[in-house]
């Protein structure tokens, strides 16, 4: 093979190789746009605190209703509709030092708790609480139990109110179930 021939051959493969490694553009349909998280953990000695906070420097209109979780220097606050620091964005743990286990667990989305917030009794096997959250307000179902994991208390919540039946038990047996509308009691079921 000559000299000649074989500088085309390579000239030849290295064109397609830097053809086949060009990546098409694509012009995206809708403006997407991407939050970056930092992710924080707090040794408060006996237990540590998991959580993220946005890296996006927004500002954020709150809502004056709503309580806003935000870090500031080497501490989780809130308040009322404002914040001061970087909100809370994504999720939270709280884990127990002494034996590693899980003590609270939520989401946090743009400073108000969102989705579903677990707390369980020391040693992690008995849930305490759960709550489901929307836009930092309680809605849903939500369950307390006493610590050997019976119901203390069961029903739903709407924007933040006690709604609809709530069943109140007492060593394991339903007592009474109130009915309420939007955090006044209706009436009672026994």
């Amino acid at each position: 093979m000559s000299k000649m021939t074989f500088s085309v051959l390579l000239l030849g493969m290295g064109w397609m190789l830097i053809q086949s490694c060009k990546t098409k553009q694509v012009q995206p349909t809708e403006d997407f746009s991407f939050k970056h998280y930092q992710s924080i953990t707090l040794d408060h000695g006996d237990s540590l605190v998991k959580f993220h906070i946005s890296e996006n420097p927004e500002d954020i209109e709150t809502d004056f209703s709503k309580d806003y979780y935000w870090f500031k220097v080497d501490r989780i606050g809130h308040s009322q509709g404002q914040y001061t620091g970087k909100l809370l964005d994504g999720s939270y743990e709280v884990i127990d030092q002494k034996d590693k286990s899980l003590m609270r667990k939520g989401e946090f989305t743009e400073g108000l708790q969102s989705g579903q917030w677990i707390e369980w009794y020391p040693g992690g096997e008995v849930i305490r609480a759960a709550y489901e959250y929307a836009e930092g307000e309680k809605e849903g179902s939500f369950l307390k139990q006493n610590p050997t994991g019976s119901p203390l208390m069961k029903g739903s919540y709407s924007k933040d109110q006690l709604n609809g039946k709530v069943d109140y038990y007492q060593s394991d047996t339903l007592q009474w179930t109130i009915r309420y509308r939007m955090g006044v009691p209706q009436d009672t079921i026994q």
